[in-house]
């Protein structure tokens, strides 16, 4: 960069976002869940041998509720705070720096600022080189957290669809033998992992208003500050989700093209949005499991 790139440096030296992972007691537009009313945590599957119970407590909880817990294994833990962490260096940097990332046709991917309210970074592994952060060390915690998760979420994806066709009351397949593995070869080039800074507010905020995903399945990682808000079918009212789970654990919901595999259960996306306490700065990640229609 040029001379003229440290004329745009923010006027403080310190970073303007700090891991915070301190879980306060915050003033909550959504519904805080009690222990009564909480899904239960689905813990580390073990596919190899069909767990049974937690494939059944992951199907109960979506199709009752739209959204469940998964509980992370440690080092799934680590990969994510460590492209977290590279996040942090990369929103830190000059604004024009990164606009260099941002998408030609405004395209939903790359770097996008939305002033005031949040910025982001939205990739697929395949996305071109100009819409990655000059930065091999974030190319490279991207990819190993990419490369985990796609395990662990093509394995739930492909055992909840085999679930429903089991519990269906139907005699046709909606997927033939081998079907999903064809799908399978192109899905994770839609697939996409988001990190996403949201600017501190100076009163509570809807950030991001409610919405649904456009994908299958999306994953949230959850964060020290408890803004996300997902729509709870069986309570009838948004719950601060992140205020029942540390990152230890992973937020699993519908998306909209879920239903395209399900013959007969009515499955529906799931609305979530971002109330933002006042005086508080979030960085989240989620990854969308999605695929061309």
């Amino acid at each position: 960069m040029g001379s003229s790139a440290s004329t745009e440096q923010p006027e403080s030296t310190a970073p303007r976002y700090k891991v915070d992972y301190e879980w306060e007691d915050e003033k909550v537009t959504g519904h805080v869940l009690s222990n009564q009313d909480l899904p239960d945590a689905v813990p580390v599957i073990d596919f190899m041998n069909r767990d049974e119970d937690a494939l059944n407590t992951t199907f109960a909880n979506l199709k009752g509720r739209g959204y469940t817990f998964f509980k992370l294994e440690d080092h799934q833990v680590e990969l994510q705070q460590t492209l977290k962490n590279s996040s942090i260096s990369y929103f830190n940097l000059p604004d024009q720096e990164k606009q260099l990332n941002s998408h030609p046709q405004r395209e939903n991917l790359g770097y996008i600022n939305i002033e005031s309210i949040r910025e982001y970074i939205k990739l697929r592994p395949s996305d071109p080189d100009y819409l990655w952060p000059n930065d091999p060390q974030f190319t490279t915690n991207f990819h190993n957290l990419f490369d985990e998760m796609k395990s662990i979420v093509w394995s739930v994806f492909e055992e909840l669809v085999n679930h429903i066709e089991e519990t269906e009351e139907t005699n046709s397949r909606l997927f033939d033998d081998g079907k999903l593995e064809d799908i399978k070869e192109f899905a994770f080039e839609k697939t996409s992992i988001s990190m996403i800074y949201y600017y501190e507010q100076d009163q509570e905020t809807n950030v991001c208003g409610a919405h649904k995903d456009t994908g299958i399945l999306t994953f949230i990682w959850p964060t020290g500050v408890p803004s996300l808000e997902i729509w709870d079918d069986l309570l009838g009212k948004y719950v601060k989700v992140e205020m029942n789970c540390d990152n230890n654990y992973l937020i699993a919901f519908i998306s909209e093209k879920l239903p395209l595999f399900s013959l007969t259960t009515n499955f529906e996306a799931t609305p979530h949005r971002v109330i933002m306490p006042s005086g508080r700065r979030r960085l989240s990640m989620a990854m969308l499991l999605d695929v061309a229609k």
